[in-house]
């Protein structure tokens, strides 16, 4: 009897050890349970964060650009007369920098925007506008001077051009895409602001002689305009204008006064102002 009773006891404490180990190796499995869970809500936020930025790059994009432009109505001004473009077109390449990351009220951001180049040539068409502020008799325009002055039937006038290449323009941007937040394809449609200064060197060519003469100068060119951005596509529009001070294509010794000319005036530089309204279409990436 007094050997079943120890037996008895002996089991009873080996079932509370075993107990009381089963304790111990279920707080453990809670204790990895709640780590692995804790590991996996970490995971998931870092997934979701990934796709929101995923997402937020279709729609914003890394601000990347190129332009191809049409220039409607060019034209360029000097010595009181107005040259009006045959043909302009230009290409440039840029990147805008917005901010902050996560855009305010989900649709907004603000920043700067750098064209890196902008390359533009213009042909005027041979025939100008007289706006006055010039020594020429208004009667007696800068064609009717050019055509009998320097034009005799061997020359042949291949018209004036207007090259312009820019670089490192700075400006502020502002861009809002009003559609984020839906889950179709409006969320990706964005409108953007901007506006630059651009240093620019200008190359102005003319038929001189049945030779082409050039003067240049540093032009202070500045545009304002938006553009309308579906994905990575963009239509826009816009106005460039500045003016640059150029060395004179004209000898005085050369003029009469029979066509109206002061001899007052100084031919060693002159200044052309130039304007135009840009179309084109970007592409973004």
């Amino acid at each position: 009897m007094k050997k079943i009773i120890i037996a008895f006891f002996v089991l009873i404490i080996i079932a509370n050890i075993a107990f009381a180990q089963d304790i111990d190796s279920i707080a453990i499995l809670k204790q990895q349970i709640v780590d692995i869970n804790s590991r996996l809500d970490a995971q998931e936020k870092k997934i979701n964060t990934l796709l929101e930025i995923r997402e937020r790059d279709k729609i914003w994009g890394k601000g990347r650009y190129t332009n191809l432009a049409y220039g409607a109505g060019a034209s360029a001004e000097q010595d009181g007369f107005k040259f009006n473009s045959d043909w302009s077109f230009s290409l440039s390449k840029g990147t805008s920098y917005l901010f902050p990351n996560k855009p305010f009220f989900n649709m907004l951001k603000v920043g700067f925007d750098i064209r890196w180049f902008d390359i533009s040539a213009t042909c005027y068409k041979n025939n100008t506008d007289y706006t006055g502020g010039s020594n020429w008799y208004p009667d007696y325009g800068y064609d009717d001077w050019y055509d009998d002055y320097w034009y005799e039937d061997d020359y042949e006038d291949i018209g004036h051009y207007d090259i312009h290449v820019g670089a490192f323009g700075i400006g502020p941007v502002v861009s809002v895409a009003p559609f984020s937040s839906f889950n179709n394809g409006l969320r990706f449609l964005r409108a953007t602001l901007y506006f630059h200064y651009q240093p620019t060197i200008g190359l102005h060519l003319m038929d001189e002689d049945g030779e082409m003469e050039l003067s240049s100068a540093y032009c202070n060119m500045m545009d304002f305009g938006g553009k309308i951005q579906w994905r990575g596509i963009a239509l826009g529009v816009e106005g460039k204008w500045g003016s640059g001070k150029f060395s004179s294509l004209v000898d005085p010794d050369d003029f009469d006064y029979d066509y109206g000319y002061d001899y007052d005036y100084d031919s060693s530089s002159t200044k052309r102002k130039f304007s135009s309204t840009r179309l084109y279409i970007s592409f973004t990436f």
